[in-house]
C-alpha cells in the first residue's frame, strides 16, 4: 500500500535568522512537538513524559503550531498569553535569565506574525513609497516580490505624487518605513 503523501506548507520568508530561531524556541517551549516523535532517545522520552506529550498529541500540536505560523488571531494571541504567563512565573521565582530569554522569544514571535511585505502574492509591479520629515522612502515591487528599496531627502510637495500612486493597504507600511528612515538619518547627521 503507497505511504500517504503529506501537505508540504511554507512559512516565511523571515529574514534575520537569530530572529527565526528565537521564535521557533518560543514555538517549542509552548508546542513541544519534538518530543512527540517514535524514534526519540531515552532523555527524549523522559522529557517528553515530564512535559506530558507523546505521539498522541503530534497532529494536535502541529495544527497549534501551523495556525500560529499562518497568523490566525486567536493562536497569536494564545500563544502570548501563554509566553507571558510563563515569563511572570520565571520572574516570580527568580529566575531572571530565563525570564529574559521568554522576553525575547515574546519580541521574536510579534516579528514572526506581524505583516509580510517582502513578497505578495499576486504578481504586479508597483512603487511604494512612504514620507516623515522630509525623507522618502520607495520600495519597488517587481512580479509580486520587493527588489529594491531608495531613500532620499524630499520636499512634502516633491513626495506627494508619489505618496499619491501608493495604494491604501501600503501606507501604514511605507509610513512606518519612512518614519524609521527620516529617525536614522537624524541620528547620523
Amino acid at each position: 500500500m503507497p505511504t500517504p503523501r503529506r501537505e508540504t506548507v511554507w512559512f516565511g520568508p523571515y529574514l534575520g535568522g537569530q530572529r527565526a530561531r528565537t521564535a521557533v524556541a518560543a514555538l517549542h517551549r509552548a508546542f513541544p512537538l519534538h518530543y512527540t516523535g517514535t524514534g526519540l532517545t531515552v532523555a527524549e522520552r523522559e522529557m517528553a513524559q515530564a512535559r506530558g506529550v507523546g505521539p498522541g498529541q503530534r497532529a494536535d500540536l502541529a495544527l497549534a503550531v501551523r495556525a500560529v505560523l499562518e497568523r490566525e488571531p486567536g493562536a497569536v494571541a494564545a500563544l502570548r498569553a501563554e509566553l507571558i504567563r510563563r515569563r511572570q512565573a520565571a520572574s516570580d521565582e527568580a529566575a531572571y535569565e530565563l525570564a529574559g530569554r521568554i522576553q525575547a522569544e515574546l519580541e521574536a514571535l510579534e516579528w514572526t506574525v506581524a505583516p509580510q511585505r517582502v513578497t505578495v502574492s499576486a504578481a504586479y509591479d508597483l512603487d511604494v513609497s512612504g514620507w516623515h520629515e522630509g525623507v522618502l522612502v520607495t520600495f519597488t515591487i517587481r512580479g509580486g516580490r520587493m527588489l529594491d528599496w531608495r531613500q532620499r531627502a524630499c520636499s512634502p510637495r516633491a513626495a506627494a505624487p508619489h505618496l499619491a500612486a501608493t495604494p491604501p493597504e501600503w501606507h501604514a507600511f511605507a509610513a512606518r518605513n519612512a518614519a524609521l528612515a527620516a529617525t536614522l538619518a537624524a541620528h547620523t547627521a
